[in-house]
C-alpha cells in the first residue's frame, strides 16, 4: 500500500502516487477496480473487513465484520468514476467487486 501527499486525486487524506495511478490495469472497470482494492487495501484489512459493515444474511446472529475504511472507498468510487463515468453500473460493480476481492482474501489467507 502506497500512500502519497502528491497532487494525485485525493479523498480522505488518502492517495495512490502517480506511478502507481499509471500502473493499474485500465483496460475495463472491473480490473481497474481489482487493481485499486490490492493497492489501496493490504490483504490483511480486506480478509478482516465487509463491504457495509454489516452482517450478511447467512449470519445474522454473528458479529459483523468491520466495513472498509470510508475514505479509502471514497477514492476508489472517486477513481472510477472519473476513468468510467457516473453509473449505477460502476457503482454496483464497485461493491460486487469489492465483496469478491474480500472472499477471495479470506479464502487465501486461510490457507
Amino acid at each position: 500500500m502506497k500512500q502519497s501527499k502528491s497532487n494525485d486525486t485525493e479523498t480522505g487524506g488518502f492517495s495512490l502516487s502517480s506511478t502507481v495511478l499509471k500502473n493499474l490495469n485500465k483496460s475495463d472497470p472491473k480490473s481497474y477496480i481489482n487493481d485499486l482494492l490490492e493497492n489501496v487495501f493490504t490483504s490483511e484489512k480486506l480478509a478482516e473487513s465487509s463491504v457495509t459493515g454489516k452482517p450478511g444474511n447467512a449470519r445474522k446472529n454473528s458479529d459483523a465484520k468491520p466495513a472498509l475504511d470510508g475514505n479509502r472507498m471514497a477514492y476508489i468510487k472517486k477513481l472510477v468514476q472519473n476513468r468510467f463515468g457516473y453509473t449505477k453500473q460502476n457503482r454496483t460493480l464497485i461493491n460486487k467487486m469489492t465483496y469478491n476481492k474480500i472472499s477471495y482474501k479470506r479464502k487465501e489467507l486461510k490457507k
